[in-house]
């Protein structure tokens, strides 16, 4: 059976995910993979802490969108867009649009595109997505309606994403939908 991660081991994994984060900001690394002699990795990624147009700080995106719990729905920090979970829910009468799936995916991809958008930067930006379903039959037509609205929005490189079921989504929401985007 699939079992839920401890408190202890999630506490584990946060402080070392720390360390690694400390590391690669006070390291200088001129070439993180390096190889044989051929050089077949070599400097295929160069990090660095200097040099860097973007601050180290973050920012809070302003936005005309609902937020219905303590959070903001987008941060801006280090050159990306940290946008937080959509559900399908209608700015103006802060309810879902329908109880359709589709409905609440697409109104989900309009809230993620109207943050963006307040935060400077476009779709054709948004670099990863996570999808949250509340049933995974439904990944399908929700699959769809997503490839829709990005050709529809002439994304040409559709992000890279993540499907998951969840036990529920707040609200009793069908599906939720966050996003990463570059400034």
């Amino acid at each position: 059976t699939d079992q839920m991660p401890s408190f202890r081991q999630l506490t584990v994994l946060s402080v070392l995910i720390l360390a690694m984060a400390a590391l690669f900001r006070s390291t200088r690394f001129n070439a993180l993979l390096t190889t044989n002699q051929n050089g077949l990795f070599s400097n295929l990624m160069r990090l660095s802490s200097s040099g860097s147009k973007h601050s180290s700080k973050k920012e809070v995106v302003q936005t005309n969108g609902v937020n219905l719990a303590a959070y903001s729905s987008a941060i801006k920090a280090n050159g990306f867009i940290f946008v937080s979970g959509q559900l399908g829910i209608d700015a103006t009468t802060k309810k879902f649009v329908s109880d359709s799936v589709t409905d609440q995916a697409l109104q989900a991809l309009k809230n993620i595109q109207g943050i963006v958008t307040d935060a400077g930067s476009n779709l054709d930006k948004v670099t990863k997505t996570t999808v949250l379903l509340s049933d995974i039959n439904d990944f399908a037509a929700v699959n769809e309606i997503y490839l829709d609205f990005f050709k529809q929005n002439q994304v040409n490189d559709l992000p890279a994403r993540a499907a998951y079921a969840v036990a529920a989504l707040p609200l009793n929401g069908k599906v939720e939908i966050e996003a990463i985007a570059l400034e």
